[in-house]
């Protein structure tokens, strides 16, 4: 496309300037880096899988007031205690206690404030949870306070929504 134009009186030829094509190898680089800056940027959008935990604790968390035969909260002060874990709500079989053994349990010393103690049943001071200790129907707690007799009725464990 030769055109004409006037300069200072004289007709001088020249071209119209059209885009100057980029050499392949420079195309290929620019495509290659854009295809890059994509795989790199497009992971970030893209939703991740919900991973779940490694392992869940074996610690159960106890919490009871604890009352004279008159519904007084027992004083303020050390009780000693004693957990195990059964297959009913009356007679079983003992899976678990918390101290020694279900022939022999040991207690342990709970701090009781206005009646209320608290315990972390399975935590690294007394025997852990066997890993089937809930592989079986319902399982039942088991509380004693002082020299007392066992609670009655023991206590359903059961989870939490």
């Amino acid at each position: 496309m030769d055109r004409l134009k006037k300069m200072n009186g004289k007709r001088k030829k020249f071209k119209a300037k059209l885009p100057v094509p980029l050499p392949l190898r420079t195309l290929t680089s620019v495509v290659l880096v854009m295809v890059l800056a994509l795989a790199l940027i497009l992971p970030i959008f893209k939703a991740k899988p919900v991973l779940a935990a490694n392992a869940i604790p074996k610690i159960l968390n106890y919490q009871a007031r604890i009352t004279d035969s008159s519904s007084v909260p027992v004083a303020d002060g050390a009780l000693n205690i004693k957990i195990a874990i059964y297959d009913a709500l009356s007679g079983g079989n003992c899976l678990y206690t918390l101290r020694g053994t279900c022939g022999t349990p040991v207690s342990f010393s709970a701090t009781s404030t206005s009646g209320i103690f608290s315990i972390l049943i399975g935590d690294s001071t007394q025997n852990a949870l066997p890993d089937d200790l809930f592989d079986g129907d319902d399982r039942y707690l088991g509380i004693t306070i002082e020299s007392d007799s066992e609670m009655t009725p023991r206590k359903r464990i059961a989870a939490a929504p």
